[in-house]
């Protein structure tokens, strides 16, 4: 017996795949297209009354079904189940054209056919486990309202038909592994809520968040009816068009209370859908689910906060609703516990940029809180997934901290006591935190390449702070005055920087300390001699007496490996 098994199939190649499964489902569709066209036409001449018509098209369901069923006794099993398929779905097609579309019968009527043809169907895909009937069957009963009509008739009608398709389709799911039914089921929800959703006009204002409704009530039914990876997708795959319902209101409708509470209950089910894909014991996820636990739900968020009043206080309310809701799946579902946080740090760093909008330096320094906060919870979490929440706090407060202190009036502020400065501190002390914790931090998830980025990490928050400083000073007091303290400062700063790197044996360090000494003795000769007669002294002192102990460093470096390279020569004589 031709029985599709889910774990007997063997892999198909595309030609057997197109062959098998395309051929049959294109032959359906322009059966459907041609019974379609030919009555249109013979209603436009006034050939077929709308009763013949509909009698017609259950003659016609009836000998394809008869047909596929005696093809099915003789054992063409694949070929008849495909006639029943298509037989059940012009049932559809006959039950939409004589109710929502010919009105000879109550909608609720039509609607109540098309329901049993669907059970039936998904009835018939369970017991006899073939994915070719059920993939033909709910592809055409999806696409039968769309047959012999242009216009989409009423939405309700349409979106409670849909629903019921796809419920009956996704019972039939359940535990098995048909990939390309679950396919077709994802393009059903998408076309019934693209269809809907771009055929709503001013005056269907009542009905405008049905299409948003219908796809929240696919991804639930998915989640309680399917389950598992199957279901997931299916679910992930119904949010995705939530959100582009919404969207495409959002812009137009702002403030919109009901799109708020849509995409909050959208984040909910996605929230849902991962714990849906998890272990109750809390065992860890063999991959974190990325785009159903972080980009859905901050997709979502954005659309709550669009839809928001434009109001300080609304912002940050919905930010911080998102950033609890994470918080609370982090604690709840230990299996993806590192894709909430990340959700949860994105989300908390929002709502302070909005708690403190038009505040810049506040904004700044409240970020800077906020890195060095999330940089503390790298060695307890050990996740590199913590690192995209504060690398996009850093991303946001770097460029803003320094372009306040650009800004200043060259030549008419005192360097690190401006109120841009305690701007330049926060970041400055922000990055160093980071250096500090990101560099000790054992994370579990870390990929290749991690000793180059530690390093990386290591040395970022001195770098920041050493280009805070030079800001500081490029433009203090008058422009003599700036030259002087920037020779002083290099020099200073690459003696410190070789000190340090000889004392923690940082390679690098030491030689961005020598570069340092160098480029400020290169300064002081290139332009001091512009400068004052006390400043030009003092530069070219101060350049020399740094350079003469760096020197006096490398010096005991060279005798101490010149004694160490006597010291093996001797061994090796002995």
């Amino acid at each position: 017996m031709e029985r599709l098994r889910g774990n007997d199939r063997r892999p198909l190649d595309l030609e057997s795949l197109i062959g098998r499964y395309g051929t049959l489902a294109l032959a359906s569709l322009t059966i459907l297209l041609g019974a379609g066209a030919f009555l249109s036409w013979a209603i436009a001449h006034g050939k077929i009354g709308p009763g013949l018509r509909v009698s017609l098209g259950a003659l016609g369901a009836a000998a394809v079904a008869v047909v596929g069923w005696r093809l099915r006794a003789r054992g063409s099993v694949r070929y008849g189940s495909t006639l029943l398929a298509l037989a059940l779905a012009l049932v559809h097609v006959d039950a939409w054209g004589a109710g929502p579309y010919l009105k000879l019968v109550t909608s609720p009527v039509a609607l109540s056919i098309a329901a049993a043809a669907s059970i039936a169907l998904a009835l018939l895909a369970w017991v006899n486990d073939e994915e070719a009937l059920f993939s033909v069957g709910v592809g055409g009963a999806l696409v039968a309202p769309f047959v012999t009509s242009s216009d989409s008739g009423n939405i309700v009608a349409l979106l409670i038909y849909g629903y019921v398709v796809l419920a009956s389709g996704l019972a039939a799911l359940r535990h098995r592994a048909w990939r390309t039914a679950v396919m077709v089921v994802i393009a059903g929800c998408w076309l019934y809520v693209s269809v809907t959703s771009a055929s709503l006009s001013i005056d269907e204002l009542n009905v405008r968040d049905y299409p948003a409704v219908f796809a929240i009530a696919i991804a639930w039914t998915t989640i309680v009816a399917t389950g598992g990876i199957w279901g997931a997708r299916v679910a992930r795959s119904a949010l995705v068009a939530l959100f582009g319902a919404l969207v495409a209101q959002a812009n137009d409708r702002t403030p919109a209370t009901d799109l708020l509470v849509l995409a909050a209950f959208g984040t909910i089910t996605a929230y849902v859908t991962v714990a849906s894909l998890g272990d109750a014991r809390g065992e860890r996820l063999a991959k974190q689910p990325l785009f159903t636990g972080a980009l859905i739900p901050l997709a979502l968020g954005g659309v709550a906060i669009v839809s928001a009043p434009d109001t300080v206080l609304a912002r940050t309310l919905v930010a911080l609703a998102w950033t609890v809701a994470a918080v609370a799946a982090a604690f709840l579902q230990p299996a993806a516990r590192p894709t909430h946080i990340m959700v949860g740090g994105i989300a908390s760093g929002a709502t302070l940029l909005f708690a403190l909008e038009d505040r810049a330096v506040a904004s700044c320094a409240a970020l800077s809180a906020h890195a060095a906060v999330l940089s503390l919870l790298l060695r307890p979490f050990r996740t590199r997934l913590l690192g995209v929440p504060i690398a996009l706090g850093l991303a946001i407060l770097t460029p803003w901290a320094f372009q306040l202190l650009v800004h200043r009036l060259p030549y008419q502020y005192t360097p690190f006591l401006t109120t841009p400065s305690l701007a330049g501190l926060a970041m400055s002390s922000a990055w160093l935190l980071v250096s500090w914790n990101g560099y000790r931090a054992e994370l579990a998830d870390f990929g290749p390449g991690a000793a180059e980025t530690r390093t990386a990490v290591r040395l970022a928050g001195s770098a920041v702070t050493f280009l805070w400083g030079n800001t500081e000073l490029s433009h203090a007091y008058s422009a003599d005055i700036a030259t002087f303290l920037l020779i002083l400062y290099y020099a200073a700063v690459g003696v410190g920087a070789i000190f340090v790197g000889r004392a923690r044996a940082i390679r690098i360090l030491r030689q961005v300390g020598l570069g340092l000494a160098i480029f400020a003795a290169l300064k002081a000769i290139a332009q001091a001699s512009s400068l004052a007669i006390g400043l030009r002294v003092g530069s070219y002192l101060l350049a020399g007496l740094f350079l003469l102990a760096v020197a006096y460093w490398y010096r005991e470096t060279d005798r101490e490996s010149g004694m160490g390279n006597r010291e093996s020569e001797l061994a090796a004589n002995d």
